[in-house]
């Protein structure tokens, strides 16, 4: 083999393949400002005809949430008919450095009324 070919195989970059449970119509609110996840809605909606998005957040980011699903129901998104299906709640309980946490975590469903 080429040893040229050989070093350039060795020491080329592939991209790593990201696995995650994250489905299309998903938004996790996190710490970005408010309206890009404002705007992911809208595309959701809107551009890719989603009839069911799911809002969630985890901890201080609940309220975030909320207010957003309140906004693309009734300031953004009100023409397209919008309801909050269903509310859901969970505590997540990990270990971090031997030590017990419990965060709570919130899941909305907005859907288009028929």
């Amino acid at each position: 083999m080429d040893l040229a070919k050989e070093l350039k195989e060795t020491l080329s970059v592939k991209p790593t393949e990201h696995k995650t449970n994250i489905k299309e119509n998903e938004i996790y609110v996190g710490s970005k400002p408010f309206m890009k996840y404002v705007r992911s809605a809208e595309i959701l909606l809107r551009t890719k005809r989603f009839n069911l998005i799911i809002i969630r957040a985890r901890g201080m980011n609940i309220s975030k949430a909320v207010d957003l699903a309140e906004s693309v129901k009734n300031k953004f998104c009100n023409d397209l008919n919008l309801s909050i299906s269903s509310i859901k709640t969970h505590t997540e309980q990990y270990m971090k450095d031997n030590r017990d946490f419990s965060v709570s975590s919130i899941e909305l469903t907005l859907s288009v009324k028929v």
